[in-house]
């Protein structure tokens, strides 16, 4: 019998092990074909009309026109280029329009033949100054990148099936694991239905985001180590938007556009990829909180398809937003543990772990959701001030502030210094009063999520309100835990609990009420916290808090009562109200947009502009030459991002100090200095914020100027990466310490 067992196993792991061999394989051979693979120009004309004129028959791939030119008219965009189909079903060509920029010298057009084979040709249009006089026609090795991708991706959901199957038949697996095996797929999917259309919702925010991923994408193409500073914004300008606005989970969208996804896909793959990522967060974090798996499940629901969720991501576009809630259960469940949790081994030792997490996925994604959990975070220790300073529960809280700050000082350090260096555009936000902006009181109780999209109530009033407030389950939820906590009787297992729901309606309650205009936020402004409570913008965002606050609250109070028909009750009236929101979103909205190539944008989409430093002008950010001193003379410039380099042939006149200011916009981080000597030279903005090289009398020599950064934010990195690998370490070390004392005991 045992022989037959062995012979059974190992029959088993033979067959994994080809199968990996087999992948293995199939794998490696996409990989040497991408490596290998190169672009092929296809067609190479000596103008324009020679390419309008030729009609091409392209089978499927990925293409793009490679296209130089010459312009000498006073139009910032003297054309456009695009791809017309003439042969080819609906969407057999994914293109866009793109623009010709006066000045940049060249512009390429990408595109996808999603067909079999489609007839296309190249069109222009475009003013008699600006002259093309080099046209290619290339087909790019993108599509084995793509490839690779694809395999991959089918690859790890093959084995996850395959790991739970072959799981569940040797050990079996319970059914609260099923369930969750259907339910967060189905949540997410749910959650994703305006994602699977074949066009773009339009929201406010979605050409700044789109523009971010497209920012980034070219900086990952073009090599270029500092992302955080990207050159393809403002015509080459480039924009500290990364320093002020992390672009940590964006890197997913923008390496897909890189490996040759069209933006649509790459951005949809990453909506639903958060969708899916919040599922799984929530429910582990309320599985954990509450040792229940059904609970967890209810979580899952409740704040997967929360109708506040749904609106941030497709009525306001608001991307940064969206991401950051899904860390929000890692700070209830992580705080839980650390206050509730009095149990002393080495699992307890690291529940300050959870809410680190946490924090640091909000404060890479969105800096004002943190500023509020914060604030939050601070009202909750007060709350409970007596535990708060106990030293068992001191010292895991203080392991949070330092912990988050160490792990993400390489972005904190150059945010903060950045910010404090120079004055910017957003700090104009601090001026403006936001009270007007709250919900009315009694939006709250409003349960259908169709509305229009005005959150300026003090100049529209209630009409075409957006859709704020906290839908019909949430509410229902929290009506059902208010009356519990009052009606039910909490034994003593169940203290900690209680606690825990009468904290959690407290800030509920104070997070509702800031969200309304009733909240005195523009007496604060007056009275002193005016650039505390000016950049929050719209006090709406505090419906974010309202979500999670809602969501737990409901949880304990149906985990109190018990009883799985109000559980399942309540998770269908998500589902059904989910599935009107979603629906509504997906087939009222009156804009849409089809963007398959991010240049179609352009490079001036900075929304609000708010980290433009101050005495700056969009209107001045083209593509043009360096701007001199009187007597410089320059040759041989080349600009390659952010960095450029000149021969100066003759210096100022009368031994004059001079300065050249190059077409790149001056942040702190830039150095300059003699590529032939190495001498240092002094850098600082000019007109219009140009970066600006001064030179010394009588200069002459290869001027060389680039964006570096500075030392101590280099350093910053190394503390975040060593912080990182600290805690894994100790965690194992800990852990297999604790491991050892068990099997001696024994």
């Amino acid at each position: 019998m045992k022989d037959n067992v062995k012979r059974g196993r190992l029959t088993l792991n033979r067959r994994i092990i080809a199968l990996f061999i087999m992948e293995s394989l199939f794998l490696l051979h996409a990989v040497i074909g991408a490596i290998l693979s190169k672009n092929e120009a296809l067609y190479v004309w000596d103008s324009m009309e020679q390419a309008e004129a030729k009609s091409i028959r392209l089978r499927h791939g990925t293409y793009r026109v490679e296209m130089q030119f010459t312009d000498d008219g006073e139009s910032q965009v003297p054309g456009v280029v695009r791809i017309e189909t003439e042969e080819g079903g609906y969407k057999s060509v994914l293109s866009n329009e793109i623009p010709v920029f006066a000045g940049a010298g060249y512009c390429i057009l990408d595109f996808t033949v999603s067909a079999q084979d489609a007839v296309i040709r190249i069109v222009s249009e475009r003013e008699e100054s600006l002259d093309f006089t080099a046209v290619r026609l290339v087909k790019t090795k993108a599509v084995y990148y793509k490839r690779v991708f694809v395999i991959i991706f089918l690859m790890l959901l093959f084995n996850l099936f395959l790991f739970a199957k072959k799981y569940e038949e040797q050990y079996g697996m319970p059914d609260s694991a099923k369930a969750a095996g259907m339910i967060i797929p189905s949540v997410t999917l749910i959650a994703s239905l305006p994602s699977l259309t074949d066009y773009q919702i339009w929201g406010a925010d979605l050409i700044f985001h789109m523009m971010r991923m497209e920012a980034l994408k070219h900086s990952i193409t073009s090599g270029e180590l500092q992302v955080r500073l990207q050159s393809y914004w403002l015509a080459g300008h480039g924009y500290a938007n990364s320093f002020f606005y992390c672009d940590t989970f964006l890197f997913l969208p923008a390496f897909m556009m890189a490996m040759g996804f069209t933006f649509d896909f790459a951005f949809r793959f990453f909506i639903i990829t958060i969708h899916f990522l919040t599922a799984c967060i929530a429910y582990y974090c309320f599985g954990k909180m509450f040792k229940d798996n059904g609970i967890g499940l209810l979580g899952c629901i409740l704040y997967t398809l929360a109708p506040y969720r749904i609106f941030n991501c497709y009525n306001r576009a608001a991307i940064g937003e969206f991401v950051a809630m899904a860390f929000f259960p890692l700070l209830i469940y992580g705080f839980y543990k650390i206050y509730a949790d009095d149990h002393e081994n080495y699992r307890s030792q690291f529940n300050f772990v959870i809410p680190v997490i946490g924090f640091s996925g909000i404060i890479q994604s969105h800096m004002l959701s943190c500023e509020m959990v914060g604030i939050f975070t601070v009202i909750c220790c007060l709350i409970l001030w007596k535990k708060t300073f106990q030293k068992r529960i001191f010292i895991q809280l203080y392991l949070v502030v330092i912990t988050t700050v160490l792990v993400n000082a390489w972005y904190l350090i150059p945010c903060i210094d950045l910010m404090i260096s120079d004055n910017y555009y957003f700090q104009r936000n601090a001026y403006e009063f936001i009270q007007g902006k709250g919900v009315y009181p009694w939006q709250i109780f409003y349960t259908l999520q169709a509305a229009g999209n005005s959150s300026n109530y003090r100049l529209n009033g209630f009409m075409e309100a957006e859709p704020i407030n906290m839908g019909i389950a949430l509410l229902s939820g929290v009506l059902i835990s208010v009356c519990l906590l009052w009606k039910k009787k909490w034994d003593e297992r169940e203290k900690e609990m209680k606690h825990a729901e009468i904290v959690i309606l407290v800030l509920l309650g104070l997070s509702l009420f800031m969200s309304t205009n009733l909240f005195p936020w523009d007496f604060l402004s007056v009275h002193g916290l005016k650039h505390i409570v000016g950049p929050l913008q719209f006090p709406t965002r505090f419906t974010a808090l309202v979500t999670i606050f809602a969501v737990t609250a409901s949880c304990i109070g149906i985990s109190k009562l018990n009883k799985k028909t109000v559980l399942l009750g309540i998770s269908v009236l998500s589902v059904l109200f989910a599935f009107y929101q979603t629906g509504d979103i997906a087939m009222t909205k009156e804009r849409q947009l089809r963007i398959y190539d991010g240049k179609s944008i352009g490079t001036s989409a900075v929304l609000g502009a708010e980290y433009l430093p101050e005495g700056s002008e969009i209107s001045h950010m083209t593509y043009h030459s360096p701007i001199v001193s009187e007597g410089i003379q320059y040759s041989d410039y080349k600009k390659d991002g952010l960095r450029a380099e000149m021969k100066i042939s003759a210096s100022a006149q009368d031994g004059k100090n001079g300065y050249v200011d190059f077409p790149m916009l001056y942040y702190k981080g830039y150095r300059a200095y003699d590529k032939n000597t190495g001498a240092k030279l002094e850098v600082g903005p000019g007109e219009n914020y140009d970066v600006r090289v001064f030179l010394p009398k009588d200069f002459q020599g290869t001027l060389f100027v680039e964006f570096a950064g500075t030392w101590y934010w280099h350093l910053a990195e190394g503390i975040s990466i060593l912080t990182g690998l600290l805690l894994m370490v100790t965690y194992v070390a800990v852990h297999i310490a604790e491991k050892s004392k068990r099997i001696i005991s024994i």
